[in-house]
């Protein structure tokens, strides 16, 4: 077999690594993004309700962490901040979640953030 004939055999394979290779990855970063969707959309729900209810920011924020544990998030307490003025409430999250792909680990940057006001 001539260099261009084993070239053109080993396409098909290589195309199949590449597309198995993007697959697995995503099997792998999906439960991150989903927990990510679910904690953003949490954070909207807190942020009416504690604008509502006058939550203490210290309360606010151990909520959050508690939620985004609940979902296998690595959230610290220092990468929440919650800020409190009056009628509104002002959340950011700055988080990573480490995905590990085995040669290496794909590190992925959240930043949510909310800001909601109790209207009287």
């Amino acid at each position: 077999m001539n260099r261009e004939g084993r070239i053109a055999s080993l396409k098909p394979l290589l195309f199949l690594l590449f597309w198995g290779g993007l697959v697995f990855a995503g099997t792998r970063a999906f439960p991150a993004y989903s927990g990510s969707s679910k904690l953003a959309d949490y954070l909207r729900e807190l942020a009416l309700r504690a604008s509502m209810q006058k939550t203490p920011a210290a309360e606010v924020k151990a909520e959050i962490v508690n939620y985004a544990r609940s979902l296998g998030l690595p959230v610290a307490d220092d990468e929440v901040h919650v800020t409190r003025a009056e009628d509104t409430i002002q959340i950011d999250l700055d988080y990573t979640v480490p995905v590990n792909l085995g040669i290496f680990t794909w590190k992925l940057h959240f930043t949510p953030s909310v800001e909601s006001r109790a209207y009287n």
